[in-house]
């Protein structure tokens, strides 16, 4: 056997060794814990050296940590694109802590402050999900519009789109501006699942038109965002506060006798 085979061999048996070493991961949209494979370091590498510039890096980040749970799940009975954010937020916690350490902290001054990351994933556990998991319907002008936390499917594609559109735009203060906005647009669409067109005599005959965004591309979603009327796009703060409560719960940790803010980015990774 030359080198070379020898080599393919062991890299094989590595490889088979490794897909065998699983690890659970609280999903909270699942109310159970689901197998994946360990992050390999080639993965860690990808979280790490996400875009640089400050205003991509979470559309970046959240590209590649997309991919890797793809990649990873190992219970075949999940749906991987119904995952959603607040799961991300776990299946990104348990990696940092597993993988990499549960060490984390914050420097206040020059004082270092530990957090141990497997008490925060033990506390997700915990959190009760009900209320942000739950769809809502928005009635307003005609439109019964029904949104719900965004799947990870939908968080890519909609990022996708962005930093497509702006990974060569210069860094500068109007491009920043023109980046904030479609950031804030884009998000509002990732919310949005159907939108049923009424008309007010309930006639059996002619059902309401319901458009489904969930088959639309990034481009197609925002063109239809704005025919919306704007009454029903401002209350979809009412599913992104749900969302924002959740995240405060699994991320904020009290130092000092204030709340700081875990950020999982590429930087938590390190």
């Amino acid at each position: 056997m030359t080198t070379e085979e020898q080599f393919n061999q062991a890299l094989e048996e590595l490889k088979a060794k490794n897909a065998d070493r699983l690890i659970t991961i609280w999903i909270p949209s699942e109310n159970r814990g689901v197998e994946f494979k360990h992050l390999t370091l080639n993965q860690q590498k990808s979280l790490i050296k996400s875009s640089v510039r400050e205003n991509l890096l979470k559309l970046d980040f959240s590209r590649n940590i997309y991919d890797i749970i793809k990649e990873n799940i190992a219970d075949k009975e999940v749906d991987v694109d119904k995952l959603n954010i607040i799961d991300m937020i776990s299946i990104g916690l348990s990696y940092r802590a597993i993988d990499i350490s549960e060490e984390y902290g914050f420097y206040i001054g020059e004082d270092f402050h530990p957090v141990d990351l497997r008490d925060i994933c033990e506390h997700v556990r915990k959190v009760n999900y009900d209320k942000a998991l739950k769809p809502e319907t928005i009635v307003s002008d005609g439109f019964h519009v029904t949104v719900q936390v965004p799947t990870i499917q939908t968080d890519k594609q909609m990022n996708d789109y962005l930093f497509e559109k702006y990974k060569d735009l210069p860094d500068d203060p109007e491009s920043v501006k023109d980046i904030l906005a479609d950031v804030y647009i884009c998000e509002a669409a990732k919310y949005i699942t159907t939108v049923d067109m009424v008309t007010g005599d309930d006639d059996p005959d002619n059902p309401p038109t319901q458009v489904n965004f969930s088959d639309f591309s990034a481009e197609q979603r925002l063109k239809a965002m704005d025919q919306i009327p704007l009454t029903i796009l401002n209350k979809l703060v009412v599913m992104s506060d749900k969302v924002q409560d959740i995240e405060s719960q699994l991320l904020d940790v009290e130092i000092g006798g204030e709340n700081i803010s875990i950020e999982i980015n590429s930087a938590f990774f390190t």
